[in-house]
């Protein structure tokens, strides 16, 4: 069993700063002694038009908290992935992602996903009207690991490397694809 919380803005987590620092203190003091087997997951980032209390980012700050892995996904199947890694992972993990991504539909599907869009919502969006009878049927996603600390290539290249995450994945790889019509060779 591993402890999975969300606080619901990362513009919150600074009132749980305390509580995070001793949890990644804890397995870092103890030379990993004392395992601390749980996720916090929390949205971060701007783009959404959530004014001044629901925009903030936690990237920074989170890369500063000893004893805490930190991953950001850039697609709903890393998503998928590394949440899966991060509750396996006996460390203390930060799910960080993206608010602006969370409406994004990725090009690669989970594995068990069904590929027709309309198939997937008539298993799982509840109709409107009475729902006493009714039950969503999910999908059986096959279980699919990300490893942490591995970088994803998602663009092949040889003039120039990019590196980034998160959301700016997506706008890397538009600007590797622009690039390659002026015939730059861009990595990402």
């Amino acid at each position: 069993d591993r402890c999975v919380a969300e606080i619901q803005f990362c513009d919150y987590i600074f009132n749980t700063i305390d509580l995070l620092k001793i949890a990644g203190n804890t397995l870092w003091v103890t030379n990993g002694n004392y395992p601390m087997p749980m996720v916090v997951m929390t949205p971060i980032g701007a783009g959404i038009r959530g004014s001044i209390y629901h925009s903030h980012s936690f990237d920074a700050w989170a890369s500063r908290l000893p004893g805490w892995k930190v991953v950001i996904p850039s697609t709903p199947l890393d998503a998928y992935g590394l949440l899966i890694s991060a509750i396996k992972d006996p460390n203390p993990v930060l799910f960080l992602k993206s608010k602006a991504l969370m409406r994004v539909k990725g090009d690669e599907l989970i594995p068990g996903e069904p590929a027709d869009e309309k198939e997937l919502k008539a298993m799982i969006d509840a109709p409107i009207g009475d729902r006493s009878k009714w039950k969503a049927r999910w999908p059986k996603v096959e279980e699919y690991e990300v490893p942490i600390g591995k970088a994803k290539i998602t663009r092949e290249g040889t003039d120039v490397t990019v590196v980034s995450y998160s959301r700016h994945v997506l706008v890397c790889n538009q600007v590797a694809d622009q690039l390659r019509e002026e015939g730059i060779s861009c990595e990402v």
